[in-house]
């Protein structure tokens, strides 16, 4: 299985892109355009054995692989962003919110064992997560946690030390008063877990400029399966809303927000659309 190659680094470039597609919750979005990935996409589908295998996901594998060869190097700078910034924290303990089935948490936990680490989703991406029994680290755990609900998990009192938390692929999901939701919820929980000290945010923050649009741009538009994948794609994207035009629009919003210390982390690319910053609260 996939999850077997995350603590071995001469796969890493698979795995990360393998499990963007996880994170992503869609198996037709993140998949590498690379030969030789045909044992990372069986794996992929045996995890997701528990959801219908239709015959638009065995196609939208197929129409990925042809139509965006550059995505998969954007996807690892993406994690090597989050990865740095936590890493680099000096954290005693993460929390990472909306965690899908990312492997950010686990890696971590893994790599600090006297750290405390717990992926936190909404309810049924929980019970699936736990349903597929991976074997994780024994300072880790998962918990139920609705970002725009307004509450705090049980956890938020009991954590001692500094607390870092990543939002990773939600914020460009989210119109302006679910933004407001976000950060009340975050920052409730904030004061809850670090009374005394802040909290260190590590955001995932798209961007729609000029470069983040020519690196989305698709060749082959001549392609006989174009105007199938053109409408995976729209599907895809629909529920995003990506109301930051320029890297300045990130910072002024967590700024405006209350978060303070806002740095783009030094190992975003110029260009990426997925920018990560790090902030405190």
């Amino acid at each position: 299985m996939v999850w077997e190659s995350f603590l071995n680094p001469e796969e890493e470039q698979q795995r990360v892109e393998v499990t963007s597609s996880i994170t992503n919750r869609l198996l037709r979005y993140g998949i590498a355009a690379k030969k030789g990935y045909d044992m990372e996409v069986k794996a992929l589908e045996a995890l997701f054995s528990g959801l219908p295998l239709t015959e638009d996901l065995k196609k939208g594998f197929e129409a990925m692989r042809i139509f965006i060869p550059r995505v998969s190097g954007e996807i690892k700078n993406r994690h090597d962003a989050v990865k740095n910034e936590i890493n680099s924290a000096g954290l005693d303990n993460l929390v990472v919110g909306a965690c899908g089935l990312s492997p950010v948490g686990m890696v971590f936990a893994s790599a600090h064992p006297n750290a405390r680490v717990y992926d936190t989703d909404l309810g049924d991406i929980i019970d699936y997560r736990n349903s597929l029994r991976i074997e994780t680290p024994e300072n880790y755990q998962t918990t139920k946690w609705d970002l725009l609900s307004g509450e705090v998990p049980d956890f938020a009192g009991d954590l001692k030390g500094k607390t870092g938390m990543v939002v990773e692929g939600l914020i460009f999901y989210l119109d302006d008063s679910q933004k407001a939701e976000l950060n009340k919820t975050l920052q409730k929980a904030a004061r809850l877990m670090s009374p005394n000290k802040p909290v260190t945010f590590v955001f995932d923050c798209y961007v729609a400029d000029k470069p983040a649009k020519e690196r989305d741009t698709l060749p082959m538009t001549d392609h006989p399966k174009w105007e199938y994948f053109r409408s995976l794609v729209s599907n895809v994207h629909e529920g995003q809303k990506p109301s930051f035009n320029v890297r300045d629009d990130v910072r002024d919003y967590l700024e405006s927000a209350g978060y303070k210390n806002v740095e783009l982390s030094s190992v975003t690319r110029n260009g990426n659309a997925h920018t990560i910053w790090r902030c405190e609260f």
